[in-house]
């Protein structure tokens, strides 16, 4: 009885016997044909190569590969524009004379769409999609996103606002958009070697370095009574170098040129000023004194953070005034491995980040007037500490240029209001790239014409548009 009350239960439609389990099988097999061939012959495994340097650094089109004849850093020269200079200066060490006309074209990175990637979610701000180009269907764009539908979209002294807010990354956004600046583990030695890009601030500094790495002495005596050591600065200066034997060189605000795009001409009064950067170095502490801090300055803000190794608290200030502190583990400083510190001033937000875990992070007020930067825009500090820092590398974050009809001084009036199913994109190599900024009607890319998320690949056929 329970046997056939069992089998009675059974759903009427079930399929039953070999040709059951025939259609079964039929059914899923062309289930999942169906999926491969929409989502990845179709989608994601499509070669694709970019045939313009718009997103360079990140993505590179038709391109020279450099390594410079002093320093040794090796960069990327875009060529898919007439090149018009035969000599380009390196991003690292400034050396002028690099000569660009004897290396040879090579193509663009080669990418994937992911065709799958927004199937189950909308792309978020600060992503990078493929799209087809809203002026040429047949031509397809890869750009990032940066502003989301029925928004209000701006940009502000190379900044990204939205409905009048200004729009903050993740350390993890900071990082894969920074732009390198400078690795002190390249240096220059050709004569006339210029003065490095890190030095201690007064002639009495304790700071050595050698084999891209800087150490301080330690042990500086008290100023008076119980009063600590004054701090020993390590500056960062932005040396560039003429072209030439001269050995002249001069500093100034880190700006948004790039090695990139040097083979075109840019007049002086478009380059801009960059104040949002990235540090990032390998600390170890060789004794349990005294402190360590690094200063960043935007010439309108002055922020530092300091790690006390006596007491293993951390303390960050603005403008002279206490905003944040904390503790650290003593044994993240050891020599046995040191720890990662970083500390970034970007989107008017400053913060700090151990091993990559971000201990505060502060929030500044937007500018009202362009900001002009300053000399001497970041430095690291000894107090009295012997320290011993290694990889120390300095980025800057994307600047990017403001839309068409909005003047230079930063007004509002220009925005772009996006409709209900529009994204806002532009390109990371602001200077060329056509995005957004540049399209009629608002300049929204609709939702429907976006393709999926790019990834790199080996191997290309289609060529991707500027």
């Amino acid at each position: 009885m329970l046997r056939r009350r069992a089998q009675c239960n059974r759903p009427a439609t079930r399929p039953r016997g070999l040709l059951g389990r025939v259609l079964c099988s039929l059914v899923g097999t062309l289930v999942a044909v169906l999926i491969l061939r929409t989502w990845l012959i179709e989608g994601l495994f499509v070669p694709l190569v970019v045939s313009s340097g718009s997103m360079a650094p990140g993505l590179l089109g038709v391109h020279r590969q450099l390594e410079c004849a002093d320093c040794g850093w090796k960069f990327a020269c875009g060529t898919d524009l007439p090149v018009e200079y035969s000599r380009v200066a390196c991003p690292n060490c400034g050396y002028a004379d690099n000569d660009l006309k004897s290396a040879t074209d090579t193509a663009g990175d080669r990418l994937l769409i992911d065709k799958a990637a927004f199937s189950f979610r909308p792309p978020n701000r600060w992503e990078v999609v493929a799209f087809r180009d809203p002026e040429r269907a047949a031509r397809i764009l890869v750009k990032r996103i940066v502003g989301l539908p029925g928004e209000a979209v701006e940009v502000r002294f190379g900044d990204v606002y939205a409905d009048g807010q200004i729009q903050r990354k993740t350390l993890a956004q900071l990082r894969a958009m920074a732009v390198p600046v400078h690795d002190v583990r390249f240096s220059p030695t050709r004569e006339p070697v210029p003065k490095p890009r890190w030095s201690g601030e007064k002639p009495t500094s304790r700071w050595r370095g050698s084999d891209g790495r800087m150490v301080h002495l330690g042990g500086q005596p008290a100023v008076a009574g119980d009063e600590p050591p004054p701090m020993d600065w390590l500056v960062y200066r932005h040396w560039h170098r003429k072209a030439g034997d001269s050995g002249e060189v001069y500093h100034g605000p880190i700006d948004d040129r790039t090695g990139y795009n040097q083979a075109q001409p840019r007049h002086y009064g478009e380059i801009n000023s960059v104040t949002d950067v990235l540090l990032s170095f390998r600390l170890t502490a060789t004794g349990d004194r005294g402190g360590v801090a690094v200063r960043v300055t935007d010439g309108r803000n002055r922020l530092s953070v300091r790690l006390a190794l006596d007491s293993d608290r951390w303390s960050a200030w603005h403008n002279g005034r206490q905003i944040a502190d904390g503790t650290f583990a003593r044994e993240e400083l050891e020599p046995a491995g040191g720890v990662q510190v970083e500390v970034a001033l970007v989107d008017c937000r400053f913060l700090m980040a151990l091993d990559g875990r971000t201990r505060f992070a502060f929030t500044l007020d937007p500018p009202q007037q362009r900001p002009r930067g300053d000399d001497e825009p970041v430095a690291i500090g000894s107090e009295g500490a012997a320290v011993e820092i290694r990889d120390v590398r300095l980025c800057r974050d994307v600047y990017y240029t403001q839309i068409r009809g909005i003047d230079r001084s930063g007004g509002d009036g220009g925005a772009a209001r996006l409709g209900d199913n529009a994204f806002f994109v532009l390109g990371d190599n602001s200077p060329i790239s056509r995005d957004s900024r540049r399209w009629p009607q608002g300049g929204g890319v609709s939702g429907e014409l976006l393709i999926g998320r790019p990834i790199r690949a080996f191997s290309a056929t289609t060529p991707i548009g500027w």
